[in-house]
């Protein structure tokens, strides 16, 4: 039994470590980016405005995707925005979005992140 309980506490440790490394590495991409897209139906852009409002990030650009969805770009304002993996909070959901109801459009999806400067370089 106590070879059971060691072998599923150091599971647990090497999954935490696993986790914690991966979220770095994630964050060491995503907190450099001052811009993101973002693929969603029309219907969830104002809760996603003021998710992103609320992290000092507005919308700079929106266009039609291939499927009926939009593509809404969003910016930082100024040096003083929350850094993109604050904005997304890794795993778990945006405050607002969080709370309400699920919608029939589906998920909101990342579809590019980095900096304007390499973007229109």
């Amino acid at each position: 039994m106590a070879a059971f309980l060691f072998g599923v506490a150091a599971f647990v440790v090497f999954m935490t470590r696993y986790t914690n490394s991966k979220v770095a590495w994630l964050r060491s991409q995503q907190d450099p980016c001052d811009y993101v897209v973002f693929e969603t139906h029309p219907s969830q852009l104002p809760g996603l405005e003021a998710d992103l409002a609320d992290h000092r990030w507005r919308l700079a650009n929106s266009e039609p995707s291939r499927d009926g969805a939009m593509l809404y770009r969003f910016e930082k304002i100024d040096s003083h925005s929350a850094l993109l993996s604050e904005v997304l909070n890794f795993g778990k959901s945006m405050p607002r979005t969080s709370n309400r109801k699920a919608d029939a459009h589906g998920p909101i999806k990342i579809k590019a992140q980095g900096l304007r400067s390499e973007r229109h370089g």
